[in-house]
């Protein structure tokens, strides 16, 4: 089984969102006018997870970018940032 996370909030400069997910396979996506970009992830049981999402120059709206980090990055990425509410919620 495969749980899709488009839709779930949108995102800006200095901000993350942060679940508590089942055990299965996740894809989190993310739109632009420009471009869209996923990344799929299995989700094991006691583990975090961090993905990073960037968003480049393009024509007329940025092109969007996801990447799944390592903890350590992820940790300190998140430092400072502002911890967003979203419309997710989890089974």
């Amino acid at each position: 089984m495969c749980k899709d996370f488009a839709g779930t909030g949108g995102t800006g400069p200095g901000t993350f969102f942060r679940w508590e997910l089942k055990p299965v396979t996740y894809v989190f996506s993310a739109i632009t006018d420009e471009s869209s970009a996923a990344v799929e992830v299995s989700v094991a049981a006691g583990e975090l997870y961090f993905i990073e999402q960037n968003q480049r120059l393009g024509l007329s709206s940025g092109r969007v970018q996801m990447d799944l980090r390592d903890q350590s990055t992820g940790s300190a990425a998140v430092q400072g940032l502002k911890l967003l509410v979203s419309t997710y919620i989890p089974d």
